[in-house]
């Protein structure tokens, strides 16, 4: 209906319009044309009364020489008026003259003719004056007026006959005028309405991008067939070339839209990694709809320049199709790697339900190289299309397809490099390979249920490097890292493959021996030990270097039953063995045992009375932003006072706290004495709270932390809780719950010892972490120009910076690691350097 009227409107709009253009012509041609005529008539009258009153005289003039009286002359003027011409001839003497009638006065006062228009009549007064041959009859002198010739003629009727004829033919030719305009209008119109209806219904059939294309071949046929004025003909091309431009930004559009789509999924997860080919098989499917994708591919080499080639194809290839694929890509290979580089090929098929041989001519590649340095990763991604014609907007589909692959790609072989490099080192040394401390306890826990189970025994023997620190001081760290390399190189050697060597601190290395008695104990330390001494160490300047060992044994059960009393005895008798040189293989006494056992003791009852008395001290250390120089916040750490004043490092009970379970009342109580201080001094920095894992999984912990922020108005945004390794990967699905309600009231969260454990990697997985703490031995390593530490630290912030998260720095110590923390791009830093742990709130 609406279209209708729309057409009906056309129509109706130009009539009507045409009319009023016809009327008002015929009224301003009517007016203009009276006006012309009357202005005519009214010089031709004047003209011809002239004409009459100078004949009318002339005649006078000779009857009156001939003696003709008053009556005659009045007689003649008669006879000279015409009623069929509209005009009159008057004649007056001068005594019959009204000297205010019309012209009258002026003709008697100039003595010459005078016209005048009065109600639509020309009055032309022509004065009779006296002559010479006159005075023979009239005494007056020559001159003097006799009277006057007065010829009316009437032109109103005249204009108005005249006029009526002149509208009559206006009328007549302004209607052919307006029937012959309103014939070719309508024939413009028609073609017009041709070019609409066809437009009408062209334009419902649009339901698909592909529909666009036939509306245009219609409208060109449309072009073709109909000979069409050169406007409409015009009209019809600016919509083609309308719908050229609609094509190109609809598949612009699609473009974004799928690009769009691909990269909403576009998110490094640990999932991503895993099951990245998954992603790559939606990816083909979403971005097949804008480009006939056959086969797509990717080539990345690492360190050892060996490349993997990973090929997904849509249906399944014929051999001789794989064939002309592998050369292709052995070509890539061969011009921008290594010309003699051995390809691994790996198909894999997302619809193998179907065979499909695709001819040469028909595929087309396009592929993108990618090279970095940092860190050392390359590869070439491409893909195989079919395409009908070289298509512009193809050719763009085609690079934002490559370009998001290449970010895909890229990313997750970059991202699968550096969890490899943290899984292997979150568990080992990263100069001498061998098992890190943490692990070591881990290991040693396992090994001691392993020996309730099966009621066995096994050995452990703690290797010290003597003099160790006096080789670091003199010969310098490098010759330090040579000496441990080597001894662990011998320590290997004289060990079982089953045995567990372990770093546990900087110049001492730790084996656990299975199934292994004291005696079988000394006798593997004192081959290594043995074997330490007859090697000879050279430095890089070429100085010589003997080392000893002091190596302690316990063995379990007979020595301990916890890990944690395991290593204290060894710490003990390492003591006492120090005290009288060294080089040396001891084994506890009896004393030895009983001295730890009392002093742990001790240490619960001081920790008891400690949770009675609540002289816990919070203590802060700096976090310095290493961006700005400025200090954003401060980690809350846990001191004890004795009662004889003395402080308590949390070192030296921590771990006894925790196997005692004390250790949730005491980060409670800090954790309340904290909050006092914060609120007391308006602290509005970050706070980083070390707290427990098993607090995390008290019912009580979330409403109370909950409560002691709002009681003491703390900005939860501020309260960041530090989570150790040791205890959540136990419980990480219910402290992953935890940590989710607790995320509802915006506190944060942070991973402490990042690098050290491969359960970290788990974290970010389970828990929404927001920053990462780098583990202080390998920021230490960095001063060192340790080359694993830095690539593992690289590692580690190039991860961090992918999954948004913020870098901490522990144990700077130096101006020196400050800078090269700086330069790494890592976000904070905390260590002695900015500043040591102190009971007041650090501005």
């Amino acid at each position: 209906m609406s279209n209708s009227r729309r057409k009906t409107g056309v129509y109706r709009f130009i009539l009507k319009k045409l009319i009023l253009v016809i009327v008002f012509s015929l009224l301003i041609s009517g007016i203009l044309s009276t006006l012309i005529i009357t202005q005519d008539i009214r010089k031709e009258k004047i003209k011809e009364s002239k004409e009459i009153a100078e004949i009318t005289f002339n005649v006078m003039y000779q009857i009156m020489l001939k003696g003709a009286t008053k009556e005659d002359i009045i007689h003649i003027a008669d006879k000279v008026s015409s009623n069929k011409l509209q005009y009159r001839v008057i004649y007056r003497s001068i005594r019959e003259i009204d000297i205010n009638h019309s012209g009258t006065k002026e003709a008697l006062e100039k003595l010459s003719p005078y016209k005048a228009i009065k109600n639509g009549i020309i009055h032309f007064n022509y004065p009779i004056v006296i002559r010479k041959e006159c005075t023979n009859c009239h005494k007056n002198k020559v001159g003097f007026p006799l009277g006057i010739i007065e010829v009316e003629y009437a032109i109103d009727k005249l204009v108005g006959q005249t006029s009526k004829s002149v509208y009559f033919g206006i009328l007549t030719s302004n209607v052919i005028v307006g029937i012959l305009t309103l014939i070719f209008v309508y024939i413009a119109l028609g073609k017009l309405q041709d070019l609409l209806e066809l437009l009408k219904d062209i334009s419902q059939e649009i339901r698909d991008y592909s529909d666009i294309k036939v509306i245009k071949g219609k409208l060109e046929s449309y072009l073709t067939k109909n000979k069409t004025f050169e406007e409409i003909d015009k009209i019809a091309r600016n919509i083609i070339n309308l719908i050229d431009n609609i094509e190109k930004v609809s598949t612009s559009k699609s473009i974004l839209e799928t690009q769009v789509k691909l990269l909403e999924k576009f998110i490094i997860t640990s999932e991503l990694i895993r099951d990245w080919k998954d992603y790559i098989e939606y990816f083909i499917s979403e971005a097949n709809k804008i480009v006939n994708i056959c086969v797509l591919f990717s080539i990345f080499f690492s360190e050892d320049k060996s490349l993997e080639a990973e090929v997904f194809w849509v249906n399944t290839p014929t051999e001789e199709t794989k064939r002309k694929l592998e050369s292709y890509i052995k070509n890539e290979v061969k011009t921008n790697f290594d010309e003699f580089a051995i390809v691994k090929f790996t198909h894999n098929i997302s619809d193998s339900s179907t065979t499909r041989e695709i001819h040469e001519e028909q595929l087309h590649f396009r592929t993108k190289k990618m090279t970095s340095k940092k860190p050392i990763i390359g590869g070439i991604v491409g893909i195989g299309v079919t395409l009908n014609e070289v298509d512009p907007i193809k050719e763009i589909a085609m690079e934002m397809v490559l370009s998001s692959l290449m970010n895909l790609v890229g990313s997750v072989k970059a991202l699968y490099k550096y969890t490899k490099e943290i899984e292997f080192y979150a568990t080992r040394d990263p100069l001498t390979q061998v098992y890190n401390q943490r692990m070591l306890l881990e290991l040693v826990n396992i090994e001691i249920e392993k020996c309730k189970r099966t009621n066995s025994k096994f050995s452990m023997l703690l290797i010290d490097i003597d003099n160790f620190k006096f080789i670091n001081d003199h010969w310098g760290y490098e010759v330090g890292d040579m000496v441990l390399q080597e001894v662990t190189s011998i320590v290997k050697e004289n060990t079982r493959q089953s045995d567990i060597i372990a770093r546990y601190s900087a110049d001492e290395i730790c084996v656990v021996l299975p199934e292994t008695d004291i005696e079988q104990a000394k006798f593997v330390a004192e081959r290594i030990k043995e074997e330490i001494g007859n090697k000879t160490f050279i430095t890089p300047k070429g100085s010589i270097l003997h080392i000893t060992v002091t190596t302690v044994i316990v063995t379990y059960p007979t020595h301990f039953v916890k890990t944690e009393e395991g290593f204290k005895l060894i710490f003990n008798v390492l003591h006492r063995a120090k005290e009288v040189g060294g080089d040396r293989i001891i084994t506890p006494f009896e004393d030895d045992i009983e001295e730890i056992l009392l002093s742990m003791g001790e240490k619960t009852q001081l920790l008891i009375k400690t949770i009675e008395t609540k002289s816990v001290i919070p203590f802060w250390q700096p976090i310095l932003d290493l961006k700005t120089d400025e200090i954003v916040g401060a980690e809350l750490l846990m001191r004890i006072k004795k009662p004889d004043g003395s402080i308590v490092a949390a070192s030296e009970f921590i771990e006894l706290a925790e196997t005692t379970g004390l250790i949730n009342r005491l980060d409670m109580i800090n954790l309340e004495k904290a909050f006092e201080q914060i609120e007391k001094t308006n602290y509005n920095k970050l706070i980083f709270i070390n707290v427990s894992p098993k607090i995390l999984v008290m019912g009580e912990f979330i409403n109370y932390l909950k409560d002691l922020i709002s009681n003491h108005k703390i900005n939860p945004q501020n309260v960041i809780i530090e989570l150790t390794e040791r205890e959540t990967i136990k419980n990480i699905n219910l402290i992953g719950k935890l940590v989710r309600s607790l995320r509802n009231m915006n506190v944060r969260f942070c991973i402490d010892d990042f690098g050290t454990g491969y359960s970290s990697m788990k974290y970010m997985k389970i828990i929404p972490v927001d920053i990462i703490k780098i583990d202080g031995t390998f920021i230490l390593g960095l001063a060192k120009n340790g080359k694993i530490e830095i690539a593992v630290v690289k590692s580690i912030v190039s991860l961090a910076e992918h999954l948004g998260v913020i870098t901490i720095a522990e144990y700077i110590e130096s101006e020196e690691l400050l800078k090269i923390c700086k330069e790494m791009g890592i976000n904070y830093g905390q260590g002695f350097y900015i500043g040591k742990p102190s009971p007041e709130l650090p501005s």
